[in-house]
């Protein structure tokens, strides 16, 4: 058996900024997995969305803030070290690369599994990692695993038995859906109105603080 020490979920996204929806994953993770860290990758060049509005150290800033009251988390500032766009297959071998015997779990939302193939190198995704994909409004699950099939990841009934083999397995995560996105987010923010059920409230303070998120920063 793969050392259950050498496993670690690989979160990433924009989180421009971080939401409930990201926190609520990151929490279910926790409570599926207590003993895997959660490594928060967030993207410094995005390869397949428009410019992002906060600085890659201010969505660090939140990030931290977001998540200071759960264990094992990782803020990982990878890509912001990394000359051009942030292809998610470098920082995977960046990390095996590091630490050889790392087995990544890489966490998408199901409704990502269509877009994978427009991914750098998609086709070694399965050599690198594991992944576990979160359910999404109106995604089928009966899809999501044609598409995993498609891509060559076997499935996995327990999140466990993703320590059996080094990767190529996906797991299905169903969870409590949280309708929130980033851009709804900002789009409140600039209008002037309340997301204090969207965001942390420290967060919500240090955009304040900070000015971001303000109708001329999104234009």
């Amino acid at each position: 058996m793969i050392n259950s020490e050498n496993i670690e979920f690989i979160f990433g996204g924009s989180f421009d900024p971080i939401h409930i929806g990201h926190i609520n994953v990151i929490e279910r993770l926790r409570e599926k997995c207590p003993s895997w860290p959660i490594r928060l990758l967030p993207c410094s060049v995005p390869v397949l969305k428009n410019k992002l509005s906060a600085s890659f150290e201010q969505r660090v800033e939140m990030l931290a803030i977001a998540t200071n009251h759960i264990d094992h988390i990782i803020i990982d500032e990878r890509e912001n070290k990394r000359l051009g766009k942030s292809f998610t297959i470098d920082s995977l071998q960046s990390l095996i690369q590091e630490v050889p015997e790392r087995r990544p779990v890489l966490v998408i939302g199901a409704d990502t599994y269509e877009s994978v193939k427009l991914w750098h190198q998609w086709q070694q995704l399965r050599d690198y990692c594991h992944l576990v994909l979160v359910n999404r409004p109106g995604v089928a699950i009966g899809d999501v695993n044609k598409g995993m099939e498609q891509l060559g990841f076997d499935c996995a009934k327990n999140i466990q038995k993703l320590e059996l083999v080094p990767a190529g397995q996906y797991y299905y995560l169903n969870i409590e859906e949280k309708d929130v996105s980033s851009t709804g987010v900002r789009s409140q923010l600039s209008g002037g109105l309340s997301v204090e059920q969207l965001i942390p409230n420290k967060v919500i303070d240090y955009i304040k603080k900070n000015l971001i998120y303000q109708k001329e920063t999104l234009l």
